[in-house]
């Protein structure tokens, strides 16, 4: 897949809103159904409910814009971080590549619809899926030299883990009410 996208060299800027942009929205969106019409056991006694459409729209949309935040965030970071090996790359080709492999994260909230399946379990299933693509999408996309390829890999798979797992648990604790008395609010 990657090959065919270099070799195309497609706009970052239309892979996000006609790529990765639809796909964010639709699968939050199956999560805040999930959440709002499948019973998911809460609570020591195992009583089934679901959650409040309010809680539910409040979740979905700091998810969305915990996502974004990552991927602008990442996008900076990462290409810093290549500069500063020597890779001449640009904030584009950057955003570009993180576009294309958070993908499968993005994707990985449809899984997080289902009430039997734990939400650190989709995580790390989109996050696994997701090191598998950069660790193609750096070398193609943005073409370090060789000697420098697997440690930008490296280095982007922790970033983005550490975005990714950090925006899950303030979506988290946005859910269980308590991102307010951690935010002092």
């Amino acid at each position: 897949m990657f090959p065919k996208i270099a070799l195309a060299v497609p706009n970052a800027l239309v892979v996000f809103f006609v790529e990765l942009l639809p796909l964010l929205l639709v699968s939050l969106w199956v999560e805040f159904y999930g959440m709002t019409h499948w019973p998911e056991k809460l609570g020591d006694f195992g009583t089934a409910s679901v959650l409040p459409q309010a809680l539910a729209l409040q979740y979905s949309s700091a998810q969305f814009v915990i996502f974004i935040a990552s991927l602008l965030i990442g996008s900076t970071v990462l290409r810093q971080v290549s500069i500063s090996s020597e890779t001449q790359v640009t904030w584009s080709q950057c955003f570009l590549t993180l576009c294309y492999c958070l993908t499968p994260l993005a994707f990985s909230r449809v899984l997080d619809a289902i009430p039997a399946m734990n939400t650190w379990v989709c995580w790390a299933i989109g996050s696994t899926l997701t090191a598998r693509a950069l660790y193609h999408g750096v070398a193609v996309l943005l073409k370090p030299e060789q000697t420098k390829g697997f440690g930008l890999f490296l280095f982007a798979f922790v970033l983005i883990t550490f975005l990714s797992a950090l925006g899950h648990l303030m979506g988290q604790l946005v859910l269980q009410g308590r991102l307010n008395a951690v935010l002092g609010t």
